[in-house]
Formats: C-alpha cells, structure tokens, sequence
C-alpha cells in the first residue's frame, strides 16, 4: 500500500501497516465481508479491523467465513471465483502495463439460494442477498514458487437424500450469480521497463486463487498451502529514492 506518492508520513505510516498484517506476508489483506446466514436470515459481518488482525495462519479459514451461509461452505462458488481470477492474473502477466498499489478485488455472490425441497432455505420468496468481501492485493517481493471419512449410511435411503442434498448444493451454487471486479484505483502508476509487470499484485492474487482452491477442494485451511514471502527488500520512500539519485 505504500505508493511512490505518498506523504514521506503516510508512506511511514503504510508500510508500517503492511509489515504487521497478511498484506505483508501474504500480499493480501480482507478488508471486511459479510455473508449471508439462511436459517435466521440475517448477515454474518467482518469489518476492516478484523482483516487488519487476521494472522498469516488464519488467513484462509478467515475467507472460508465468506462461503460459510451457516449451513454449509458454498465451495462450488468458491470455484467459479478461481475460474473468474484467472483471466485477471493471465492480462497481469502478459498484458497489463500498470502497477496498482492499495488497490482492491471485489467479490460478490448470491447469497439467499432458491428454495429446496430438502428444506435448507424455508424463507418466503424475497429478494435476493448478497454478501461481498474486498481484498487489497500489495506490493510484495518475489515468491518462491482432508480427506474426508467415507462411511456407510445404515440405511439406503438415508444416503440416497443425501446425495441428492448435495446434487441441489451443486446446482444452486452453479445457478447462483457471481461477480468479481477490480476496484480503488486510486494509486496506479505506469511501468516502466520493458518487460517488467506488477509482481506485487500477481504474488498476492496468486496466494489468493490458492486459498480458493483449497476452499473449493475442502482442503481443511491450516492445509491449505500459502506462501508466506514476509523476508523481502524494504519498500523505499520517494524521499529516499530522489535523495539517492
């Protein structure tokens, strides 16, 4: 978050910030989310200063919370945002001639699913909710590149609801809307060497598709392989920079 314009004080004062939450280490940090709760119809909300004390470790189940409607994880969901990062990773890599500081990826889901037969969702008809959650994705160094027990239902028929439970799961997250957008481009600055992309953002949105796969997976989230890069160069103030030159 620390951009060459800021304040000699801000630019302090954000790399500070940076050094002691997942922005650092991570190269992402949640700025809030809510998610929406079917049984008591309400939203489940995290602001800016939960975000700010989530630990390197308790990164991925902190976003697992966003698929979480208090039922069960939405973790098909979690798999369309993978399929909607992609493309954004793919332009940062190969086309994009900017580099974004403080700058945000929104995401966005339905969040009250079509009534059921097996009854997850007795609500009367209404309109649709939907829970969002904002990622700061920061100028970071270089990275270095459960099974869940099956057993026998006791009785045919209880394993055959089940499998049709999770068939509706299946279909009401693939039907569900979704919608990923970048945001805050407040701090974009042009590239300048030929060749040369915003590692920062591809190093953060990386980290991030990883901890949705793991999401999507059922990976439990201490499993869930993140890379930690918190020992990298300090970023320099344009103070620094022009005293230097």
């Amino acid at each position: 978050t620390a951009a060459p314009d800021r304040t000699e004080k801000k630019f302090k004062s954000c790399s500070a910030k940076d050094k002691v939450t997942t922005t650092g280490s991570i190269g992402a940090r949640v700025c809030g989310l809510r998610a929406f709760q079917v049984e008591t119809g309400e939203f489940m909300m995290m602001d800016k200063h939960w975000g700010k004390d989530l630990k390197f470790e308790e990164f991925a189940e902190g976003i697992e919370k966003f698929f979480d409607n208090g039922q069960r994880i939405r973790r098909s969901i979690a798999k369309r945002f993978v399929q909607k990062l992609f493309p954004i990773r793919r332009m940062l890599k190969e086309r994009c001639k900017y580099r974004f500081y403080a700058s945000s990826i929104l995401f966005i889901y339905e969040g009250l699913e079509a009534k059921h037969s097996s009854g997850w969702n007795s609500s009367s008809v209404q309109e649709n909710q939907e829970e969002d959650e904002d990622v700061e994705v920061d100028e970071r160094p270089e990275l270095n590149p459960s099974e869940a027990q099956e057993q026998e239902p006791e009785e045919c028929e209880v394993d055959l609801e089940v499998m049709e439970s999770d068939e509706e799961a299946k279909r009401a997250d693939e039907a569900a809307k979704i919608e990923v957008r970048m945001i805050d481009f407040a701090h974009v600055f042009p590239l300048e060497g030929a060749g040369e992309r915003d590692e920062a953002y591809i190093k953060g949105l990386s980290n991030f598709i990883t901890v949705l796969e793991g999401i999507a997976k059922g990976t439990e989230p201490a499993s869930i392989p993140i890379i930690n890069h918190r020992d990298g160069p300090e970023p320099v103030s344009p103070e620094a920079q022009s005293e230097g030159n």
